[in-house]
């Protein structure tokens, strides 16, 4: 209770029930989960619940992290940081929801191949206190939602970077992405794609809001309405290929309170 949930595997760590959820708490300190090959918490059943008071580290040394709840996944620090960090692939997924909060600190999510997220049956709700970072360097990043994905970094910044692409999508309902300071959203070889059922809604209070795809397209898709808006500096949209914003029903807004940048160097800008 006072002190810290410390799991480290020299080859893998593995938690497993097959009836029951699965809960990992330190009440008074960490929570620090580390698999020299890799490490793999599931319930079949029910919730998969890890909260530390300060930090939750999960680390995969050589391969993946893996987190599989039946109903839900919930990763909670109120202190510190929440880390979650593979060689391989980060894959996160709750038949119900996936919730990785900090109150206080970071949310950072990072594998050197892929970074997986998805609720299949409501919302993946990743908050930040101070930030939120989605890193894959060599391949892509995928978040899903059945009903909404809600990216929040109350005081600093959203970067979500794939090293091929980025991919937001909610089959549902809305994406919300929200930053006090600058929100990056960058695909270094492949395209930045948001797809809201119902709505996107990209917002930066204090900073830029930029989303970057180096090799190909830029596409925000909302059945009711595409608004992506800073309050305090620009809003720039880059393709290499194409920049598609496509509002289905409403419509589309756009507001920089310093500028407005879209801009394809090969290829269309389209705006419906």
């Amino acid at each position: 209770i006072d002190a810290t949930v410390d799991v480290s595997g020299e080859t893998g760590v593995l938690v497993k029930s097959t009836s029951g959820s699965v809960g990992l708490t330190a009440a008074g300190t960490n929570v620090q989960l580390i698999g020299n090959t890799g490490v793999s918490i599931t319930s079949t059943a029910e919730d998969v619940t890890i909260s530390g008071n300060d930090q939750v580290v999960v680390t995969a040394v050589g391969t993946t992290v893996d987190v599989l709840g039946e109903t839900g996944v919930v990763l909670t620090s109120t202190n510190g940081n929440v880390y979650l960090d593979a060689a391989s692939t980060v894959d996160l997924k709750g038949k119900n929801g996936v919730s990785v909060s900090s109150t206080t600190a970071d949310v950072a999510i990072s594998g050197s191949d892929q970074v997986i997220v998805t609720a299949l049956g409501t919302t993946v709700d990743v908050l930040g206190k101070t930030g939120v970072n989605v890193v894959s360097t060599a391949n892509n990043v995928a978040i899903t939602g059945n009903s909404k994905v809600l990216l929040t970094a109350e005081q600093n910044t959203v970067d979500v970077v794939g090293g091929a692409g980025v991919t937001v999508t909610t089959t549902a309902a809305d994406i919300v992405l929200t930053a006090k300071n600058q929100m990056n959203l960058v695909a270094e070889d492949a395209s930045v794609d948001l797809t809201g059922k119902t709505g996107v809604t990209l917002t930066s209070t204090d900073g830029a809001v930029e989303l970057t795809a180096e090799a190909t397209t830029v596409d925000l898709t909302g059945s009711t309405g595409v608004t992506v808006r800073s309050s305090a500096s620009d809003v720039k949209l880059e393709g290499k290929s194409n920049v598609v914003l496509e509002a289905v029903d409403l419509k589309t807004t756009i507001t920089g309170n310093t500028g407005v940048s879209i801009t394809s160097s090969n290829n269309d800008v389209t705006i419906d």
